[in-house]
């Protein structure tokens, strides 16, 4: 097992509820996660479901209860300079993240002067070698953002998130914002200073193809919480909660004969009165009927020598690993007749 470089537990994230007339938001509902030294991991769900919120507390942008580690090191409500260097972000929208006024030299040296990451003479240069990084030309340092393509623009976020020569990269669904054509030139981009600057790197993305060519580990989330988490190739060939499942069946298909793709089940629910129990049970094909008040938790194949290995591949389903197919259909458990039950 390699290093921890970043452990959360216990993370909540809540929005609003400050007055009677607004019920409060829990976007994040006490997630775990662990990211190692050089991993991978890749973070899906669909909107809503709480990716942004997290990958925001994790970087020390949204407020959050539960405990953050940095090497074992408790991260406070307020980090030291040396703490927010050590975890940066890559946004979604590289026009909203930039600074429109600033030039590419500028945001970049800026970063390296206020962090004091190069003595002030060579700041410079190494405003030249970062766009080099990123595969930007030189006269790119002396344009502002709204004279830049979206894929460049993204490539010159990138250069500021290394500039600090971080521990952890957070990549909240980098490519989303941009043209289909350089989606992929950017994820090769990322993937390979992961490599070249042995970063360890959590990616945020909707897409399952992206997750299956680049991530060690994959954990899925839905309404605020993570649900099932395993070795990417694990998680694919042998998924073992229903929503899983349902995001792997609603995945287009080409060809003749293949499938048409499943849809998800309907909406999600309404993260400020979420349902009693399972809160996948409202939406979910084979609901028993202790599912409208059992909470499940996160937990590996009862009796496998892995099962407590936080690594291990874990579902958050009552029936996870009591199925007799393959099949969403497929449980040895048959469908009850129920309705959502709500805390609110």
């Amino acid at each position: 097992m390699s290093e921890e470089v970043l452990v959360a537990r216990g993370v909540h994230v809540t929005y609003g509820g400050s007055d009677s007339r607004h019920r409060p938001v829990q976007a994040v509902n006490g997630v775990d996660l662990r990211l190692g030294r050089g991993e991978t991991v890749g973070l899906v769900g669909e909107s809503g479901c709480g990716k942004s919120s997290l990958a925001r507390a994790l970087v020390g942008l949204e407020p959050m209860t539960g405990e953050l580690l940095l090497f074992g090191e408790r991260l406070g409500a307020r980090r030291t300079k040396e703490q927010a260097r050590r975890v940066q972000i890559v946004f979604q929208d590289p026009f909203a993240s930039l600074n429109p006024r600033l030039t590419v030299r500028h945001t970049l040296e800026e970063m390296l002067r206020v962090h004091h990451r190069r003595p002030r003479s060579e700041v410079p240069e190494r405003a030249r070698e970062l766009v080099a990084l990123v595969g930007l030309p030189e006269r790119a340092l002396d344009v502002r953002p709204a004279a830049l393509s979206g894929g460049q623009r993204q490539r010159v976020a990138i250069a500021r998130a290394i500039a600090l020569e971080p521990d952890v990269l957070v990549a909240d669904e980098p490519t989303t914002a941009l043209d289909v054509s350089v989606q992929a030139v950017i994820l090769e981009l990322i993937a390979e200073l992961r490599e070249r600057l042995s970063l360890t790197l959590l990616l945020i993305t909707h897409n399952l193809a992206v997750v299956a060519a680049v991530c060690d580990r994959t954990a899925v989330m839905y309404l605020g919480r993570i649900v099932e988490e395993a070795p990417t190739a694990k998680l694919l060939a042998d998924a073992r909660h229903p929503y899983t499942r349902r995001l792997l069946e609603a995945v287009p298909r080409l060809g003749t004969g293949a499938r048409r793709a499943r849809r998800t089940g309907g909406d999600p629910a309404d993260p400020s009165c979420a349902p009693n129990g399972c809160p996948y049970h409202s939406r979910c094909t084979i609901a028993a009927d202790r599912c409208l008040s059992a909470l499940p938790e996160l937990r590996g194949e009862p009796g496998s020598a892995v099962s407590s290995d936080p690594r291990a591949h874990r579902a958050a389903c009552l029936y996870a690993w009591t199925q007799t197919d393959r099949n969403l259909d497929g449980y040895s458990v048959q469908p009850s007749v129920v309705s959502p039950e709500h805390t609110c």
